[in-house]
């Protein structure tokens, strides 16, 4: 049972002897050393601080969606013409593109190179 098996009789892992530097470092969570860091920070400096550990990129706006990309997600979830997994082959139409886009980037070196 402690290999997550049913069979008593199986070896039990031996992962070896535990690593002090790899325990200290379980025992620290991220959050916990995003705050070390901001107390390392000047409180009379008025630049401003990127927020570490945010995790929410739409809070800034170099990362927001172009509202035309947005409203193509509504339109098409709203449609419900696209609510289903993709063609295990993929989609004919982007995969066409697709190669059209890396011939153009490839230098032509002769038919054995062809990208099909």
């Amino acid at each position: 049972m402690e290999n997550g098996g049913g069979d008593a009789s199986a070896a039990a892992w031996r992962f070896g002897a535990a690593n002090p530097a790899m325990e200290a470092a379980r025992s620290q969570s991220i959050r916990a050393l995003v705050y070390r860091v901001y107390a390392c920070l000047d409180r009379g400096d008025a630049r401003s601080v990127a927020p570490l550990g945010h995790g929410d990129p739409a809070a800034f706006a170099c990362f927001r969606a172009a509202p035309a990309a947005t409203g193509a997600v509504v339109a098409a979830a709203a449609s419900g013409a696209h609510n289903s997994y993709a063609p295990a082959a993929g989609i004919a139409e982007a995969c066409r593109l697709g190669t059209k886009e890396v011939q153009a980037q490839v230098t032509y070196m002769g038919p054995s190179y062809q990208v099909l």
